[in-house]
Order: C-alpha cells, then structure tokens, then sequence
C-alpha cells in the first residue's frame, strides 16, 4: 500500500489556485437557450460545481483530486501508464490530473452527453480523452488501466449499483495498480440534515444522492470487493464544515416545508443552485472566507488521526496485488 505525508494539501492546493488564474472555470450564458439548457441537465447530474456552485468544488471535490495528486506523486509515473475516471461530469478534475502528470493516458468517461459534451470542448487541449459510457458497466476490456479515480459519484447510485461500480473499478484495474474512490460522509451530510435509512427522495439533503455511505458502510463495500488490500483516508477543510453544518442546520428547519421543497425540487437545477450561490456568498463575506480559503485549509488525515465522523469526505485506496506466479513442484 502507497504511503504519502498526512498533511495540509496547501502545496498542491496553491498550485491549483495559480492553474486556475490562467484557465478560469467555463461560465454559461444565462440568456442562451442552449446553454441553459445544457448547465440544467449538467447540475441535475451533480456535475460542473466549479461553475455552478464553487463552493462544493473548492470545499469538498478537489480536495480529493489534490490528495489523488499527492499519491501519485509517490509513484514513479511511466510512459504508457493509463488513468481512467469513471463519472468525470464535466472533466475539469480529471483533465487536472493530465496537466500535473503528462505521461499518464488519461480518460474521462460519465453517462451524462451534456457534461463530456462540455469536457471535450473545454479540457481536451489537455490531452484527457472522453467518452460517453455508463460507470458502472464501461463494457471496456479487463485489466485496462494502471489507475481507476472516481470523486463524488457513488452516492449518486443505490445501494446495488455502488456494488457494481466497486466490482467494474476492481475489474477496470490491472494487476498492481490503484484505485480512489472519494464520497461525502453520510454522518456530517444525510444524516445531519434528517435520518432517512430508506433514502426516501423527499428527505435528502441532496436530491440527487441515491445513498451517501458512512465509514463502516464504506469500508465494508471495499472489503467486499477488494479484501483486505484498502484503506480509507479522511478529508476535511475547517471553513468548509463550519459554513456547510451551518447551512444544513438552516436547512432542516425547513425539512417539513412544502414550499421549501417544491422549490428545491422542481425549479430549474442550475437556477437553485444560482440562489445558494448567492447565499452562500453572502455568509462567506460575513464570515471573512474566501473560495481560496476553503481550499488552502484542506487536510487528508490517516482514520486514526481524527474522529472518522468528522471528516468531510473518505477517500477509499484500494490495491489489486499482482497474483503470486505457483512454483512447479520439483
């Protein structure tokens, strides 16, 4: 198992920081029919947060991408090596990955034609490769890729389907290589926000999260699929627990509210989110946070380290180890 320095992710975060002045996230055109069109199915999905809604992309998605960044930087990188991500949205991660190591072939692939529409026109100059494929079941050949990445998608599946995605990454990886897997944990989202053991879709904190997973679930799936050849590394930046417990407390208030919900529900994706964006703005100024902040005060701590309830986000490494070659009898 690869081991890495348990630490502030301020290096890799400044370098993102001085990335992002010269290629600046893609906005939309809120007068462009098309455009709307394509941000709503795109923020349906879960995906494009580093336009949207910046606040969950520097919060809580890169802090796993740059924690990605600090492991592979262990490794010695060959030419010829491939990294897929399975659910890359709309690419801006993955294609990250690209930039910071050249030598990989890199490959998004998301279910969503909008959101690799979006990564084909915005991050291919990158050198990523995208393509339009269902996660969980890419139909790709057996022991393809060195590396397997996955941020924030198995909680958009069930249950039963985030099995088949953890067996697709197992079946995905060559002999030796890694997989990393990031999701949001249940015990500071979900279950903050309103106990809803059966993910009844009018109490989720996230209408698009089939099942958010807590660590003993989490570690049980990667069990299952991978043995014992795991751990999980837990994710958090101070700022962005502080403004986001807060807003789920304002939230819940709410949870019993028909209105509340049928706003939440059943306006425009990317509209609801613009009027959070717009919120959460607001508290982060009264507040003397920046979107620089919540990413520069990232941790990646060991389980051991902290309470494993706490954590913003569980980053599961799993190994698949080469199969020992059976000497012949003499």
């Amino acid at each position: 198992m690869i081991s890495i320095e348990y630490s502030q992710l301020k290096k890799e975060a400044e370098e993102y920081l001085k990335w992002t002045e010269k290629n600046l996230p893609p906005s939309f055109k809120w007068h462009k029919f098309n455009d709307w069109r394509q941000w709503n199915k795109i923020a349906k999905e879960g995906a494009g947060s580093e336009t949207r809604f910046p606040f969950t992309h520097y919060g809580s998605t890169m802090p796993v991408y740059l924690s990605l960044i600090r492991y592979l930087n262990r490794i010695k990188i060959k030419k010829g090596m491939k990294l897929i991500e399975l659910g890359c949205g709309t690419g801006r991660g993955v294609s990250y990955i690209k930039v910071n190591f050249p030598k990989l072939e890199v490959h998004g692939v998301d279910y969503c034609k909008e959101s690799i529409e979006h990564g084909k026109k915005f991050y291919s100059k990158t050198g990523t490769i995208f393509n339009q494929v269902k996660a969980q079941g890419t139909h790709l050949p057996d022991s393809s890729f060195n590396f397997v990445i996955s941020s924030h998608v198995i909680e958009h599946l069930t249950k039963k389907e985030g099995k088949k995605f953890m067996e697709e990454i197992y079946r995905l990886l060559k002999e030796g290589g890694y997989a990393f897997v990031g999701t949001p944990n249940r015990k500071q989202g979900q279950d903050f926000y309103a106990q809803n053991p059966k993910d009844d879709k009018k109490y989720r904190l996230n209408p698009a999260h089939e099942h958010e997973y807590t660590f003993v679930e989490f570690n049980d799936l990667g069990l299952g699929v991978f043995g014992k050849n795991l751990k999980i590394d837990l994710i958090k930046s101070q700022p962005f627990n502080k403004l986001f417990i807060s807003g789920i407390k304002k939230a819940s208030g709410k949870l019993l509210n028909p209105p509340y919900r049928l706003l939440r529900d059943f306006l425009p994706k990317n509209l609801f989110d613009g009027i959070n964006k717009i919120g959460l703005a607001s508290t982060m100024k009264l507040n003397n946070i920046s979107y620089s902040d919540l990413l520069l005060n990232s941790f990646i701590k060991r389980e051991k380290d902290i309470d494993r309830n706490k954590a913003d986000t569980f980053l599961l490494v799993c190994h698949r180890p080469k199969a020992r070659l059976l000497q012949n009898p003499q």
